[in-house]
Parts: C-alpha cells; structure tokens; sequence
C-alpha cells in the first residue's frame, strides 16, 4: 500500500511539472508491474486457501448434521427411558406398598408366636378331646406354619426385586447421561472448530478485498502514466481479470431466469436436485454471448448437456454454456467479453429454448448471483416472477 501512495505523490509531483521523462515512467511501471503481480499471486494464493477452509467446513456441517440425527436418536430414547422411569418408579411404589404391608403381617406373626411361646403349644394339643380333633388342630398348624413360610419367601422376593429394578434404573439412566454429555462434548468441540474456520475464511476475504483494491489502484495508476507517454503499455495490468469483474457480468442471453442456483424440487415428481446454474429462457436462435474474456477450452456435444462451450478466464476460472443449438466459435479461440460465441435451438414440442449457465472456480460451481450485474438480475427475476 505505501508502494502505491508514493507513486501517487510522485506522479502528482510530476504532473505539476507537466512532463514526465520516458525512462521515469518505464521504472515505475516496472514497479506497477512488480505491485501488481505480488498482489495478484496472493489474491490466488487466498483463493486456494478459502478453497481448503470451505471444504473443512463442509465435512464440519456434515458431521453437525450427523451429530443432529444422533441427539434426535438420543431425545426419543430419552423419552423412552423416562417413560420406562416413570412405569419403574410405579412398580417400585407398588412393590414397597406390598412390603410395607407383609411388614405389617409378619409383625403380628411375630407377636403371636411370642404369645404362643409363652403360652406353648402343648396345651392346645392336649386339649383336643378325640383324635378327629387332634388331627385337625395338626394340619391347621402345618397350614398356619406354611403360609407364614410363604409369606416371608415373598417378602425377600420383592425386596430383592426391588433392589434389581432400582439398579436397573439407574444403570440404565447413567448410561444415557453418558452418552448425552459425550453428545454436548462433540457438539461443543464442532462449533468451536466452525467458529475458529469462519473467522479464517472471513480474515482471508478481508485480506483478498485489500489485494484487489491495491490491484484496481495500480491499473488506473497505470492507465494515467500510459495516457501521458503512449509509446508504453503493460496489457497484463490494464487487462480485468475474472475475479476484478465480480459483480459486473452482463447475462449470456436476453432472456428469462427460468431456474435459480441451488436445490430446486421437481413440481410434478417432489424430487429435489441440486442446480449448479442458471438456466435462462429465449427466443429461438438467440445470441449467446461470453460474460468475459477468455479462451475456448471446449466446445462439443456432452451427454446431458447438449451442445457446450466451456470458456477459460484465467486464474482457474472458467463458464460454461450449455444446450446451445449453434456453436459459432472454434477450439483453442480467443473471444472478447459480450462476443457472440453460439446461438440458441428452435422450440421442441412447445418448449421454449434456452440455455444453462455455469460459473466454475477450480472444479467448483459458484453462484452467478454475486457476480451478475444486479439490475440485469431482478429484471431477469422479475419477468420469471410475473
């Protein structure tokens, strides 16, 4: 940046001298040049960063909705579970109501045994009067002796009942408490992680806006010392590239936007897809036109796709026309921006025609949106509306 300020006072100085000498001018543009190209590299070097950041935070979104499946997955068991705690916790309640009542029985057998021990047994016996009534008396006490058995049987039965059932739940709720903390854990650590790669993404955006800006200060610092001695010209730093276009791209097409960039769903099917483009509506046979300058990279049938050229801008940018019904251009041609490159088909079965658009960084697709002039856009998107 202090590279570009002193330039500016120097030429200021020397326009007030009206006259600037041809090999003053011949070392600053070397010095442009120089400024321009560490800018540009590291406006490329950015890109491949961003490149990287956005695919680590791809695979973080996917594990966070990985992460969401898990946590509705532990939600529903955990209304499973306090479900299960609720139904337990009633048995329990009914398990030491029983306990509390054979208790209440057992303690009154104790206290007739104790009464009967001080009394002793024998004097019931011998007071039978026949041996009809001795028998009797007999199998009452193996009968009273036996329920008594029984009843302190399922005492212990329940009480360790009891026991399982209380060990069961908590076993089984420490386990899901488990597995929830585990859960926030990961969720937690995701976050951050996201956090910490949408800053660097935001930092890299902020230090490629300032590479830009210096590199649109440097062409018209250039433009100004070409004016003042024709003999001198540098095309590479008078030249837009791709990326100092964003925002500025006129349509390929005078058409309607017929399908947005992104996930569209089918209107008849409910299927979705995802859109990679635009696809535009036109008249038939059409100009099609190149967003920019550029060199032809393809131009041919692919299956799919009909008829395509594919347009290579520098920087590893490239778009893509598709569905065309006349290619007007050749491989390995140089085309200039708004060059009639193809023409559109002839209505098939009704169907208007059109054409798909693509803008490609590398291999990704990128959403037109920010790079077309916005007033083309919403009349575009107004036609499509209405």
């Amino acid at each position: 940046m202090k590279v570009v300020y002193c330039l500016l006072i120097f030429l200021f100085v020397n326009k007030v001298s009206a006259n600037i000498s041809e090999s003053t001018s011949e070392n600053l543009l070397s010095t442009i040049r120089n400024t321009y190209l560490t800018s540009k590299n590291r406006v490329m070097d950015v890109e491949k960063k961003e490149r990287k950041v956005l695919s680590s935070l791809y695979s973080i979104n996917q594990k966070m909705k990985k992460m969401s499946k898990q946590r509705d997955v532990l939600i529903n068991k955990m209304l499973s579970a306090n479900g299960n705690a609720k139904f337990t916790a009633r048995e329990i309640a009914e398990l030491e109501e029983k306990i509390r009542n054979q208790r209440k029985v057992l303690s009154k057998k104790l206290i007739f045994i104790y009464k009967l021990g001080n009394s002793g047994v024998l004097p019931v016996l011998f007071s039978a009067t026949s041996s009809h009534e001795l028998d009797k008396i007999l199998k009452y006490l193996k009968a009273y002796s036996e329920n008594d058995y029984k009843i302190i049987v399922n005492y212990q039965k329940n009480l360790k009942k009891l026991n399982r059932k209380r060990k069961k739940l908590e076993v089984h709720v420490a386990s899901l408490m488990r597995f929830k903390e585990g859960l926030k854990a990961q969720e937690i650590e995701l976050e951050e992680k996201q956090k910490l790669k949408s800053q660097i993404l935001s930092n890299l955006s902020q230090k490629k806006k300032s590479e830009l800006s210096k590199i649109n200060k440097v062409r018209k610092l250039t433009k100004t010392i070409v004016s003042t001695n024709k003999n001198l010209s540098i095309s590479e730093l008078l030249d837009d590239s791709f990326y100092a276009v964003k925002g500025n791209l006129k349509p390929p097409v005078a058409g309607e936007l017929q399908k947005d960039y992104g996930i569209i769903q089918h209107p008849d099917f409910k299927y979705k897809l995802s859109h990679k483009g635009y696809y535009y509506t036109t008249d038939p046979y059409s100009e099609v036109k190149v967003v920019h300058k550029g060199r032809v990279a393809f131009q041919g049938e692919i299956q799919g796709y009909g008829k395509t050229i594919i347009i290579e801008h520098g920087d590893h940018y490239y778009t893509v026309y598709s569905k065309l019904g006349e290619i007007q251009v050749k491989q390995s041609q140089d085309v200039d921006a708004n060059e009639v490159i193809a023409k559109t088909g002839e209505y098939l079965e009704g169907v208007r025609p059109g054409i798909y658009f693509e803008i490609r960084h590398f291999s990704d697709s990128i959403d037109p949106k920010n790079w077309m002039l916005a007033s083309n856009e919403e009349t575009a998107r107004r036609k499509h509306e209405n």
